[in-house]
């Protein structure tokens, strides 16, 4: 990439920035509702997102949706703490930062390696206001998910590839804002243990028919390991118009700055005798990672007569990444940019709902890697490569509703996934490959009440290799720059499941539920090898599991909440080819080992009294489970449980609503294991937890 392609991304990103700031308003007005403290999920929060009308409480599917209040008073660096609650999800926070290990049934385990490229998840794909950031090959950048930024969270823990394209491990759909009705100002910050602060600013303007919202955040974090720190600054700007009656507009801008560095994985006695320290590869090279990242995306929404509906969506997604990490400086230029068609409508008097639609994306832009010089980039061209990778997915859904309480749903999408690599040093070596597969869905749900809903569902789906582990072994990378090993992982799951919420008039005045038990199957598993410098297939695997959630308002002021998610994860036949490191292939069996990477058991509670006045005190629990790091089951990771507590108090300033507290995370100071590199190289494979440490923090919300 030449230097004028480099600054004309950053002038497109620091555009952004500037047309945001722009944006802002300061006008407020005087009268001041209550803040609402939301402890329990909403029963009927319909989420403007991707696919038109997802309500989700009527989608047959493990859905759940998390308002931001329920972690207003919570470290909002990562999404560690806004997933906690949500059953089946498991969210760790690799260094206390940004950098959050996120598997949902399974899926996403693999995305922790020495080649994970930290701060992205695979197999889960993420969205922020409808719009995806998760790149077409599958993996997810999370720079851009701040948690102090966004209004609630919608998480599909069903495979949701009919709907979003290869996504066999559900969906988390991110929301910055929806139509609001008055001006409004908001100002956040927090400050807590080993040099973390944040400041929030965000304001809401009405104008006519159009809402403008503006929000920034900054963050400092020293780290609690050595060669953890990191900073990100962030903003986003939204305009939603009512254009007329029928015709909505939305125009997105987002934009973040993240720089981190890497503390890397231990062995187990470096871990013993110093869990605060790095590895000392990763500090000798000054690994990090040094991300630009910007975002424009609009969408039109028009409802025709007779209940049709038609929403067209594009963004555009310029990046500059640098990495120092693996002996190399990794300069990325690329451009992620799509769009998406979708038209819906009823049929049969309102009794049959239809759904089409189309999506495209693709990211193009070079990989220069150099060598380096004490940390920074030295002036040895060691490759120069493009990487591009597109996919095109189109789908229909038909949902029939017989009666008020049945529906039956059935859709299918067929997916192609494109890769282009080339080598500008060694052209011979320029590869494609195009993937694709229909993926179908069968669904039927019951629900007896507006409350309450019963479904059952089948579905599969497809998880394609992504582009940093599509590299070829040694063995194979004079003659080509794709993996001839690797294909797509294809799945195939069952699930049942019932949510809803029971009023009572004793000691229980609410009782809000959500179980799901499921089985699913993944041919062809995407595992990392050789400390993942290659990644490879592996014949199959079988996960099933239980996931509850319990949410429930007492008398006197309590309220509690309990996650479970118990699993039982093997490879049914694991039998790889690999390379033997002497030119041939050696055959690795693994069958009925357990899968790396995912614990049988995580539990998460907390117990909260709220008093009249607005103070409340809360305690909370989490459990994780043991499990393997590596597909041999000779690393483990043992299981751990943390307690934590937050007192705060909901008051007036001013005339203001505020929000004051102070929490304490891992109060009993307990050495754990909160990541793991799977199969990780030379040992190292631990990545520990934060001990002690305190949070404090200040919200105020004016009208």
């Amino acid at each position: 990439m030449t230097s004028r392609a480099r600054i004309v991304n950053r002038t497109i990103i620091a555009g952004l920035l500037l047309a945001s700031s722009l944006a802002a308003s300061p006008a407020l007005a005087d009268e001041v509702p209550p803040i609402e403290v939301i402890y329990a999920q909403s029963d009927t929060v319909t989420v403007i997102g991707e696919r038109p009308g997802s309500d989700a409480t009527s989608a047959p599917m493990a859905t759940a949706v998390v308002p931001a209040a329920a972690w207003q008073a919570a470290r909002t660096s990562g999404l560690d703490e806004a997933l906690a609650s949500v059953p089946g999800v498991i969210a760790q926070s690799r260094a206390g930062s940004t950098d959050v290990r996120i598997t949902n049934r399974g899926f996403g385990a693999r995305g922790a390696g020495e080649r994970s490229n930290a701060g992205t998840t695979r197999g889960i794909r993420v969205t922020l206001d409808g719009f995806p950031l998760t790149e077409p090959d599958g993996r997810t950048s999370m720079d851009l998910a701040d948690a102090a930024l966004l209004d609630r969270i919608r998480v599909v823990r069903s495979n949701s590839s009919v709907l979003y394209g290869p996504a066999s491990g559900g969906l988390i759909e991110l929301q910055t804002t929806s139509y609001f009705g008055e001006n409004y100002g908001q100002g956040r910050a927090e400050f807590g243990s080993f040099g973390y602060a944040k400041q929030v600013a965000e304001v809401g303007y009405v104008a006519g028919t159009a809402n403008i919202f503006t929000a920034a955040a900054t963050e400092h974090f020293d780290g609690f390991r050595e060669h953890s720190r990191g900073a990100r600054s962030s903003v986003f700007a939204t305009i939603l118009s009512e254009m007329s009656p029928t015709t909505h507009l939305g125009v997105y801008l987002a934009a973040t700055h993240n720089i981190q560095h890497l503390a890397g994985a231990l062995t187990r006695a470096e871990y013993d005798a110093d869990p605060t320290q790095a590895n000392p590869d990763y500090v000798a090279q000054d690994a990090r990672r040094d991300n630009w990242i910007g975002r424009l995306g609009t969408r039109v929404v028009h409802d025709f007569a007779g209940g049709q509906e038609l929403s067209i969506g594009a963004f555009v997604e310029p990046k500059t990444i640098h990495r120092s990490e693996r002996g190399r400086y990794r300069d990325f230029q690329r451009v992620h940019a799509g769009g998406s068609a979708l038209l819906s409508g009823p049929l049969s008097g309102g009794r049959v709902r239809w759904t089409v639609g189309v999506d495209e994306a693709m990211q193009d832009g070079t990989a220069l890697f150099y060598n380096l010089d004490g940390g920074n980039r030295g002036t040895t061209l060691l490759a120069d490569t493009r990487e591009a990778i597109n996919t095109f997915g189109t789908f229909g859904e038909l949902a029939y509703t017989p009666t008020p309480a049945w529906q039956l749903t059935a859709g299918a999408r067929w997916d192609n996934v494109h890769y282009i690599s080339e080598d500008h040093q060694d052209p011979t070596v320029d590869a494609t490959n195009s993937l694709d597969q229909v993926s179908p869905r069968l669904a039927v749900s019951y629900r007896p009440a507006e409350n309450r809903m019963y479904f059952a569902a089948l579905s599969r789906g497809i998880e394609t290799p992504a582009f940093n582990e599509v590299d070829p072994p040694a063995e194979f990378s004079s003659t080509t720059s794709l993996n001839p090993l690797l294909e797509p992982s294809r799945s195939l799951t069952a699930e049942v499941g019932a949510r809803g919420s029971l009023a009572g008039d004793g000691f229980v005045t609410r009782l809000g539920y959500d179980v799901a038990l499921y089985t699913l199957e993944v041919r062809n598993e995407i595992v990392p090898w050789d400390g993942g410098a290659t990644y490879l297939t592996a014949g199959k695997s079988r996960r099933s599991g239980v996931e509850l959630g319990l949410t429930a308002d007492f008398a006197a002021g309590f309220s509690g909440r309990i996650t479970g998610t118990l699993t039982r994860n093997r490879y049914v036949d694991y039998r790889t080819n690999v390379p033997d490191g002497d030119g041939g292939m050696t055959d690795v069996v693994y069958d009925d080992n357990e899968s790396a990477g995912i614990p049988s058991l995580a539990l998460q509670g907390a117990l909260r009294y709220t008093a009249p006045c607005g103070a409340y005190l809360e305690f909370a629990a989490q459990h994780m489970g043991a499990y393997w790091a590596n597909d041999a089951n000779t690393d483990r990771v043992e299981a751990y449980t943390v307690f934590d507590a937050t007192a705060g108090l909901n008051v007036r300033v001013f005339g203001h609503e505020s929000l004051l507290f102070v929490s304490g995370r891992n109060l009993a100071d307990d050495l754990y294991v909160a990541s793991a590199y799977i199969n990780g190289a030379s040992g190292r494979y631990l990545e520990p937890g934060m001990g002690r440490n305190y949070l404090a923090g200040l919200s105020l919300h004016a009208w």
